[in-house]
């Protein structure tokens, strides 16, 4: 099961809501130069070759820490966001692991040992 919440003013969440599978990339360190291409507007042509094909035919980005690929069960319009509630249907998960990656206040941090608050 994942959750997540988009903004209805985005470009891609129409896509997203739209789409009867759809796939979410989770980024690690090494994947931040990749995650800031996708944190601006517009996202790689489709003929881009940062892109790869699942067997079941859909878009990935292979060098993603880990890749999920979703059913979404419900949708929840809040305020200007839409919740999102979505089967995990396959999780491909990639051979180079760098720190977790998060985005918080506009801008990339990852997440090690030192990132500890107790």
């Amino acid at each position: 099961m994942l959750v997540f919440s988009l903004s209805t003013n985005s470009g891609s969440a129409g896509t997203v809501l739209g789409a009867p599978v759809f796939v979410v990339h989770l980024m690690d360190s090494h994947g931040v130069a990749l995650a800031k291409r996708f944190a601006s507007t517009g996202s790689p042509a489709a003929d881009d070759p940062i892109w790869g094909t699942l067997p079941s035919g859909d878009r990935y980005l292979p060098s993603a820490a880990s890749v999920l690929r979703c059913r979404p069960l419900s949708t929840t319009p809040i305020g200007s966001s839409t919740v999102v509630v979505a089967e995990v249907l396959d999780i491909v998960l990639g051979t180079d692991r760098g720190e977790p990656l998060v985005y918080h206040n506009r801008e990339f941090h990852s997440l090690t040992d030192r990132s500890r608050l107790s």
